[in-house]
């Protein structure tokens, strides 16, 4: 017990150091899981992995049970998780099909994710794997920056995983510089008292001189990211490459088909018929008065259309940016009559709590606002959202819309602009040199002109130019649909960033509830501010209705394809909702095998990396032990050369033996085939406490003594087995025990 004690002090700053530095890496998913339930599992499986390292290493397990432990362990702390739970076969797949593809999960399910077990499987193996590995590095080995290699995994994967989120992770950074320069400083200094005893004063001192370069590096590249990562230089955050966008689960939307086409087939339809009912919850019953299904911000000259990406929609979703203290509205939605794919939300969306029926599939854009869901069929569909807003009214006067590259697609207009919207727009905003003037003069003049419902339909260049030239009254007038549109246009031509917003406009009601019906279906713009988001501006007043030349009903008609290009299709990225009510569709067979394939490519592929790098790195030893510039650094380079090629046949001995008793066991297993491993035993053990005794020969004779050794080891048969001793990474982690037995041996002697 005293030794376990004392073994395991003097490891316990490098321990402490291994686990706060994967523990700090697993803080970066923050901001990517709601609440804190998901925290728990990384925690404990970082906590153990540094225990059944420790354990692994004190009862010095051989690495084939160390790697069988290593792989029960991760199927522990990878069922820890759903233990809350009643563990059941869905469950236990679920588990399966997180760990094999739940890395494809995190990169297209939207922000904030709930903490399914999918989801917190990958961070849980990521932190168990870095921490099992960190820690029998420390442990085993000597090597002063080997360690590093696994601790790096956690914080590198972690990074990009958490690349959406507008967080600059300059704190984890700093403690992971911080945890590094603790490893190598305390590794250092007792791989210096190491040294002092074991290598000659030549060999000492270039390796004091090795150790103080690191050493140097590792503290100004720690000072140099500090400094960085608090002043924020050389980078700020901005822009980060996000890989998420690179494997989207995309699900076609109807081809070629407009919400904005579909306003006025409801706004004619009789009777009115019945879509979903709202009641508000709490916070401001006004704010609802505009509940937005679509938001489309790209124009061809033709068709407004949406190109977002929609991605997988928990409980929480990801809050605008740009919108500063904000006030939220929750109202209950019970969908009756409406057709999907998409979901009435007012304001920003910031949370989604499904009440009944929930669908398999539904998908949030972090770039619109909007919700959709894979299927059409909604009848009955219940859930309650919050929506972010700014209250009523607009910006200040001085307010100016948004800018910069990122706003530049909803600044974007198609050639063949009518030569009339640069004019009309120059003689509106002429008297008026702020741009919430200039906006709000624009929807004065689109509100002053005609409405009515029966007029010609289409919302292109050509329709537009027609209805603001009112060459006849039949082009003059229009409704919703053109009003909307032009007012998008002619922003745009101002320069100021526009969409088009189609939903449904209602009155508040004292109660609260209210009944939308296809007579509230509408469409306004949108302009951006910072600190104001989208902006509302409602071009269209239906008091100023002149009487529709044709009266009679006219029935909803099933909405046509409009002639666009494929590039003017909207992709929309839509997965299953953690924790809804409706389990997700299990993954197909195909999609398994296309998974299980490429995962077992994966890993043929970093084996072979891993074999090219263990043969490099024996090869490099092996030259740099030759090169040596003293005598007896050479001679006790072939004597570590010789003891790895035993360890490589298998054999394995107590660290406290001496290289004569070494030398002894291995005749004793080998006999004749290790020629003169007495003798060179001698040497190495004159080359620790008397390097002046050697002669000038011995040098070369040390490693024509070696290359005997190595050639009698796989004498015979045993040839055969040499290849595969090339990529036996047990001699790389040996060095502890070949200087503590040189040590050890020499002072016996």
């Amino acid at each position: 017990m005293k030794g376990a004690r004392s073994h395991l002090s003097g490891h316990a700053v490098e321990l402490v150091a291994v686990v706060v530095a994967v523990l700090d890496a697993s803080l970066l998913y923050r901001g990517f899981f709601t609440g804190t339930a998901w925290l728990a599992p990384p925690v404990c499986a970082t906590l153990a992995g540094a225990v059944v390292a420790w354990v692994a290493h004190r009862r010095r397990w051989r690495a084939r049970t160390t790697a069988l432990c290593g792989a029960v362990g991760a199927v522990a702390v990878s069922v820890g998780p759903v233990l809350s739970d009643p563990l059941t076969a869905a469950r236990l797949r679920q588990i399966a099909w997180g760990a094999a593809g739940g890395w494809a999960r995190m990169l297209s399910v939207g922000l904030p994710a709930d903490p399914s077990p999918e989801l917190v499987v990958t961070p849980v193996l990521i932190a168990w794997f870095a921490t099992l590995a960190a820690a029998l590095l420390v442990l085993r080995t000597d090597a002063v920056l080997l360690p590093l290699v696994p601790l790096c995994a956690p914080l590198l994967i972690g990074l990009v995983m958490v690349a959406s989120t507008p967080v600059v992770h300059a704190r984890s950074t700093v403690v992971f510089l911080a945890c590094a320069l603790v490893l190598v400083a305390v590794r250092s200094v007792r791989g210096r008292r190491t040294r002092r005893l074991v290598l000659p004063a030549a060999a000492h001192a270039a390796g004091e001189r090795r150790l103080a370069g690191i050493s140097a590096t590792v503290v100004v590249a720690v000072a140099v990211g500090a400094a960085g990562g608090f002043a924020g230089w050389p980078v700020s955050g901005e822009r980060r490459m996000d890989p998420r966008p690179l494997r989207p689960a995309t699900v076609q939307t109807p081809p070629g088909i407009t919400p904005l086409a579909l306003i006025k087939p409801q706004l004619v339809e009789q009777p009115r018929r019945r879509l979903f009912l709202m009641r508000v919850l709490s916070g401001e019953r006004g704010a609802a008065d505009r509940i937005r299904l679509a938001a489309l911000e790209h124009f061809d000259g033709a068709t407004w259309t949406s190109r977002t990406t929609y991605l997988v929609a928990g409980a929480r979703l990801a809050r605008d940016d740009a919108l500063s203290r904000p006030r939220e509205t929750t109202a209950r939605i019970v969908i009756d009559g409406l057709t999907g794919p998409f979901l009435p939300a007012f304001g920003w969306p910031t949370a989604l709590r499904h009440v009944d029926g929930a669908p398999a599939a539904v998908g949030f854009s972090r770039a619109a606002g909007t919700l959709i869901a894979a299927s059409t069929d909604l009848h009955g569909l219940g859930y309650e959202v919050t929506g972010a807003h700014r209250g009523a009214g607009l910006p200040t006067r001085d307010a100016r819309p948004s800018s910069g590259p990122d706003f530049d697609r909803f600044r974007a207009l198609p050639p063949g602009l009518p030569p009339l919207l640069p004019v009309l727009c120059d003689r509106i905003a002429r008297t008026e040199q702020r741009p919430v003037g200039r906006l709000v003069a624009l929807e004065t003049f689109l509100r002053g002109l005609p409405y009515r419902t029966d007029a010609p339909p289409g919302h292109s260049y050509a329709r537009i130019g027609r209805m603001l030239a009112a060459d006849n009254p039949v082009e003059g007038d229009g409704y919703a649909e053109q009003h909307a549109s032009a007012f998008a246009v002619m922003a745009r031509v101002l320069g100021y960033p526009s969409r088009v917003a189609v939903g449904y406009r209602v009155a508040a009601t004292q109660s609260g509830d209210v009944d939308v019906d296809t007579g509230n279906a509408h469409a306004w713009a949108e302009v951006h501010f910072p600190g104001y988001g989208w902006v509302t501006f409602d071009p269209t007043d239906d008091t100023r209705r002149r009487p529709d030349t044709v009266q009679q009903p006219v029935p909803t008609p099933t909405p046509t394809a409009v002639p666009t290009d494929a590039a003017s299709v909207p992709e929309t990225a839509v997965a299953s909702v953690p924790g809804s009510s409706k389990s997700p569709d299990p993954p197909s067979s195909c999609a398994l095998r296309c998974v299980l394939r490429r995962i077992a490519w994966s890993l043929v592929l970093a084996a072979g990396v891993v074999a090219v790098s263990i043969v490099v790195a024996k090869r490099w030893r092996r030259v740099r032990r030759r090169a040596r510039s003293d005598l007896a650094g050479r001679v006790l380079g072939a004597w570590e050369e010789t003891t790895e090629r035993l360890i490589e046949r298998r054999v394995t001995y107590p660290p406290a033996m001496t290289p004569n008793e070494l030398a002894a066991a291995a005749r004793h297993s080998f006999g004749n085939r290790v020629p003169a491993i007495e003798s060179l035993a001698e040497k190495a053990t004159t080359a620790v406490f008397a390097p002046d005794l050697l002669a000038r020969s011995d040098g070369a004779w040390a490693w024509s003594a070696e290359r005997d050794i190595r050639r009698g080891l796989y004498r015979g048969w045993w040839w055969l087995r040499q290849p595969v001793a090339w990529f036996d990474v047990r001699p790389l982690v040996a060095t502890r025990a070949v200087r503590s037995r040189l040590s050890e041996g020499a002072g016996r002697s």
